[in-house]
């Protein structure tokens, strides 16, 4: 078993594939670790705090921040597909 520190909150449910752990922080950060030993693949900077679940479909990590975006991510390299401005602050579960 392994632990990650983020440094703060991270109230976000996890999601995992691909052996890949993913889970959104309360320093605006989405974090992408291997899931054998917990290290750092990459992580994804928003203007906001990620307190949404992600989901992963065929590659691509789709999930909110409190920028009041909605973000596409990569799910290999962690790179911006695309976002979604919403307008307001975004609650998901």
């Amino acid at each position: 078993m392994w632990n990650f520190w983020a440094g703060v909150s991270v109230l976000t449910s996890v999601t995992h594939g691909d052996s890949t752990v993913y889970a959104g922080s309360n320093d605006g950060y989405l974090y992408a670790l291997d899931s054998n030993d917990g290290s750092l693949r990459w992580r994804f900077r928003t203007g906001g705090e990620v307190q949404s679940t992600q989901v992963l479909d065929h590659g691509v990590l789709y999930f909110a921040s409190n920028d009041e975006q909605v973000y596409a991510v990569d799910s290999v390299s962690g790179r911006e597909i695309w976002k979604f401005d919403a307008g307001d602050h975004i609650m998901a579960p």
